[in-house]
Order: C-alpha cells, then structure tokens, then sequence
C-alpha cells in the first residue's frame, strides 16, 4: 500500500504561465488596502513617538516601557485577530454566511473579556512590571499612570483591532482601510498633538490621543459588524 504524498508539486512551465486575473484582482482588493493601512499607521505611530521625543529622557523611557507592557497584554488579542481572519475567510469563502457571522461575534466577545481581564490584572501591577525594565522611580511613575490609562481603555479595543481583521476576512478591506486613516490622522495625530503639545498635557495627552482613536475605530467597526454590510460580497444575486 502506497502512503499519502502531500508535498506540493508546481511545475516550472507553471511560471510563464498568463495570469488569472480574477484571483489577481481578488488577491490585490484586499492585499492593497491592507497595505496602504498598515504604512499610514506606521507613519503616524511615527509622528506620535515624535511627540514624545521632546519631553525628556523620563518621559521618554516611561513611554517605551508602557508600550512594551501594552503590548504583551495585547497579545492575544492579536493572536485572536488573526484567527478572525483566517475563520471568517474560511467560512465566507464557502458561503456559510450564518457561521462567518457567528464566529466574528464570539471572537471578538471572547477578546474583549480576555483582555479586560489581563488589563485589569495590571493595576495593581503596574508599579511591579515597570521595575522589571527600570530603577528610575520618575519613570516607574510615568509608565505607572500610562498603564492605567491604557486599562481604562481596554474595553475598546477589541472593537477597534479585532473585529477589523475579521472584516478583512470577508473582503472588506477598502472600509477598513478608509476608517483606520481617518481615525488615525484625524484622532490620534491631530487630538494627540492639541492635548499632548498645544495643551500642555505631555506624555498623557498623546496617549489620549491614541484612546480616541481607539474609540472612534471601535465604534464604526462594531456598527459595520452589527449591521452586516460587511459581508456585501457575499450577498445572493437579486432575481
């Protein structure tokens, strides 16, 4: 008895072959905007951290471990974003319309319980996790007060992270992509710098910033998920 052979086989006449336009253009509809997104996040992450670049080296320092510690907790809500990608896909892609929509919702549900439940645990750890990167106690305080803020936050961002990569999933990358610039630029940059800079908040005020965007981007996300326009492309055709 012969075993099973699951090696993938692509023959070389294969690459010369003309392209199918209609996976191409598939591919491209969503590979684009997700692209454009993930450069303009990039730039204004950029322009944040310039912010931050002037308010000296504690403030500085405070900032990066924040971000650090954030992130971490975030993990799994990014591990789970990712899995909303590749389930709803999965499904949409076999028109299991009922089963995309399902699964987006109890991801996400599940995210936003996990990651409260991490953010909250950091509370009264902040202090403690901080001293792991630093001795300095002004920027212990300063990481401190950032930690609490983001778990203030937190309930937002499954909403504002999550849910977009399931929505991607079912190809509707180009609406992603519109309301992630939007409330990037529109939220994060210019609130950031009117209460960071122009206000005096400092290092607070930045971060403020950022919730603001969190919390705009969670909310038209929830709604276009609610409302089920996302999956346009997978609507029967009309008689």
């Amino acid at each position: 008895m012969h075993g099973f052979n699951g090696a993938l086989r692509i023959p070389f006449k294969s690459y010369f072959a003309p392209f199918t336009y209609t996976i191409l253009y598939e591919v491209l509809s969503i590979g684009v905007p997700a692209s454009v997104e993930s450069v303009m996040f990039n730039l204004g992450k950029l322009i944040t951290q310039r912010f931050v670049a002037g308010m000296g080296t504690e403030v500085i320092a405070g900032n990066f471990i924040a971000f650090s510690i954030a992130a971490l907790i975030n993990l799994p809500g990014n591990a789970l974003g990712s899995t909303a990608t590749i389930i709803v896909g999965t499904h949409s892609g076999k028109w299991q319309i009922f089963q995309s929509i399902r699964q987006l919702q109890y991801i996400f549900v599940l995210s936003n319980i996990g990651l409260c439940i991490l953010a909250l645990s950091s509370i009264p750890s902040a202090s403690f996790l901080s001293s792991l990167y630093t001795n300095e106690p002004e920027v212990i305080e300063v990481a401190k007060q950032l930690l609490w803020l983001n778990a203030l936050f937190t309930p937002f961002w499954a909403a504002a992270w999550v849910v977009p990569a399931g929505l991607k999933g079912a190809k509707d990358a180009s609406y992603t992509m519109w309301v992630a610039m939007a409330s990037m630029w529109g939220c994060r940059i210019v609130a950031g710098y009117i209460l960071g800079i122009w206000l005096g908040f400092g290092v607070i005020g930045v971060w403020m910033g950022m919730f603001f965007d969190w919390i705009v981007r969670g909310m038209l996300y929830y709604r276009r998920m609610a409302s089920d326009r996302w999956l346009w492309r997978y609507r029967p055709p009309t008689a």
